[in-house]
């Protein structure tokens, strides 16, 4: 397959007629914007041109976002009904994103490894997010719940189901927390994992097909350089192995 020059090939976990669900790297941008960057938004849609026998223009929406340095799953809607009906669940929460991430310090817990729910209230000034109080002027309410499936040497692995989907969110309430994600310098990790990387991970998402009207779950892999923070941990490898 030739795709034009500068687009890669996406590394596609789920296709139909309606959708494609791609894993995305960290480092690439998620959807285009004004720079005309590269994006996974772009590769994507290369991709659907090469492989559209018609050689119309395909429809290409991404549903939701993912930061820059952010990787994992990533839906985008082929269809204007698919988009309708996808981006209704999503803002009616009927769609689940469960994320992991690797944070430093290691988070002390003594809840057995049940979840626990974070509701606090961001505001975001100059591009970032500020835990506040409920009275702060434009404070938005989020939620998240996370729990910690292994903590090993510095570092804890937790497991993240996304309530309410602000930007930065998981990033803001992790630190909070006094444990950023690991090469998130911008929100006080103090580890460089690589250029446009932290360890933050879009694991799973369940949603109703808006066509099919199934359940669809779909899982991206844990990406390598955060299985090497916990290579030696049996646990973590048991819980990648699934």
């Amino acid at each position: 397959m030739n795709l034009k020059r500068g687009s890669v090939l996406p590394d596609i976990l789920f296709e139909d007629d309606y959708i494609i669900a791609v894993n995305k790297p960290a480092g690439l941008l998620a959807q285009r914007d004004s720079t005309g960057r590269e994006s996974l938004q772009r590769d994507v849609t290369d991709y659907l041109k090469e492989n559209n026998s018609a050689n119309d223009e395909p429809y290409c929406v991404a549903l939701h976002r993912l930061d820059r340095p952010v990787s994992g799953i990533m839906l985008f809607a082929k269809s204007p009904v698919a988009a309708g009906r996808l981006s209704d669940d999503i803002k009616h929460r009927n769609i689940r994103k469960f994320y992991c991430a690797l944070v430093s310090p290691a988070v002390e817990t003594d809840s057995n490894n049940q979840w626990i729910e974070m509701q606090q209230f961001i505001v975001r000034r100059r591009d970032r997010g500020y835990i506040v109080s409920k009275d702060e002027p434009g404070a938005t309410a989020v939620s998240l719940r996370y729990r910690i499936f292994e903590t090993y040497n510095s570092s804890s692995l937790a497991l993240i189901d996304l309530i309410s989907g602000k930007r930065h969110q998981i990033r803001v309430q992790l630190s909070s927390l006094g444990a950023p994600v690991i090469g998130d310098k911008f929100y006080g990790s103090k580890t460089v994992i690589g250029e446009e990387i932290i360890a933050l991970h879009a694991h799973y998402i369940c949603f109703t097909h808006p066509i099919t009207h199934e359940h669809v779950t779909l899982n991206a892999p844990i990406p390598q350089y955060m299985l090497d923070r916990f290579r030696e941990s049996p646990a973590f490898a048991d819980y990648n192995a699934r």
